[in-house]
């Protein structure tokens, strides 16, 4: 009896309270986007900024190679491995110091991503074709 009255006298936190009413009407997907083949990214723009950006970044942490030396030795790996090759970085220094060095690939990876961020952004969305007319995304 004391634990049914116990269970009759609780009250959910306000914050449980609020998530548990009804979230009004339901929200409606309008549309998934897909990017293939490049269509509405340059990918290989973007790739090559990603590249150069942690290229720089190995170099401010100490690889003692030219900008110029390292693309070279990146993009034979590439063509050994392929393009969509995730360990590009952890190869390329494999090769040069016989393990991979925590700082200059941290150096690498932290450089890189301010140069994607900057790329996508820096490329227009693509016309959207809606009802027989071309919006522009806001």
């Amino acid at each position: 009896m004391a634990s049914s009255a116990r269970a009759a006298a609780y009250q959910p936190p306000p914050a449980a309270a609020a998530a548990s009413r009804d979230p009004g009407p339901e929200r409606v997907i309008r549309a998934i986007v897909f990017d293939l083949d490049n269509t509405l990214t340059d990918f290989m723009r973007m790739k090559e900024a990603a590249i150069q950006a942690a290229i720089d970044g190995m170099i401010d942490a100490g690889f003692q190679k030219s900008r110029e030396e390292l693309r070279r030795r990146v993009q034979a790996i590439y063509d050994v491995r392929g393009l969509e090759f995730q360990r590009v970085f952890d190869e390329l220094l494999e090769l040069e110091f016989g393990e991979v060095d925590p700082k200059i690939l941290a150096s690498g990876v932290v450089a890189a991503l301010p140069g994607l961020a900057a790329t996508v952004h820096a490329r227009a969305p693509a016309p959207v074709r809606r009802g027989g007319h071309v919006r522009r995304h806001r």
